[in-house]
């Protein structure tokens, strides 16, 4: 049975200011393929998080792209997900 996935507050900003970024840099030909890419992997984590790697403590990551990636934690047969995270972007700044 699949795991239903949440977003946190932080986790549906960082996204939008993800995809406003791109909007701002990339055509909607480039944008569309990551959307996609992002539905299809919500699909296989609700299905199988633990193919996805844990980072510390319980927190998972989950690589969108070389330039993206999703942190989420699984409780209570729930994945929720914290942040879309820039990988050009220090990790130890990373608050969650």
């Amino acid at each position: 049975m699949p795991y239903p996935i949440f977003r946190t507050r932080a986790a549906k900003k960082t996204y939008e200011e993800v995809i406003e970024f791109l909007s701002q840099n990339w055509r909607q030909k480039e944008i569309n393929p990551f959307i996609l890419r992002t539905e299809e992997v919500l699909i296989l984590m609700s299905t199988n998080p633990d193919i996805y790697p844990i980072v510390r403590a319980d927190l998972h990551r989950c690589i969108l792209s070389s330039y993206y990636s999703l942190f989420f934690k699984i409780n209570d047969n729930k994945i929720t997900i914290l942040a879309c995270w820039d990988n050009r972007k220090d990790p130890g700044n990373l608050k969650i």
